[in-house]
């Protein structure tokens, strides 16, 4: 059997110059204006992340202390802003956040020395409230005395 060809149109092989051209100054468009918005959200979503780390370090301090069967601290310095669990290397907050203990003023404890969190064997801790502050926004970490447990809220809702 003899083999039919069939007629191509010259549209069918591929994409005009125009099409392209369009492609690419949409394209262009898009690179040009969404960084901008992007560089918006990040210290938002810094401030989140390092409220995050910040509460699953302080469970970890718990459950160190639980499985340990001793005492295990959390030393809070809020100059420079970082924190660390017992003698182990601190983990610095970047340039623009913010490390308070509102407890701390009322218990007569000067602003810039370091603060520390005990967790106890049976789960239970010396309990604080610690803010993480970057411009208006913050996060409210507490850990309850009595349980151990630790909550991380913002504006007020409380999410674990």
């Amino acid at each position: 059997m003899p083999r039919r060809h069939r007629h191509r149109d010259k549209h069918d092989g591929g994409f005009t110059l125009l099409e392209l051209l369009l492609v690419l100054a949409i394209a262009s468009l898009l690179f040009a204006l969404v960084p901008p918005l992007f560089s918006a959200a990040v210290p938002g979503a810094r401030l989140k992340s390092e409220a995050r780390e910040l509460a699953a370090t302080l469970r970890q301090a718990r459950n160190q202390a639980i499985i340990g069967n001793r005492d295990v601290s959390v030393v809070l310095e809020t100059r420079p802003p970082r924190y660390r669990i017992g003698n182990a290397a601190p983990h610095d907050l970047p340039d623009g956040l913010a490390l308070d203990m509102p407890g701390a003023a009322q218990e007569g404890i000067v602003e810039d020395q370091p603060r520390r969190l005990y967790f106890y064997p049976d789960g239970s801790s010396s309990g604080e409230t610690i803010l993480l502050r970057q411009g208006e926004r913050a996060y409210r970490l507490r850990v309850d005395w009595l349980l151990g447990d630790v909550a991380l809220s913002e504006g007020g809702s409380d999410a674990r």
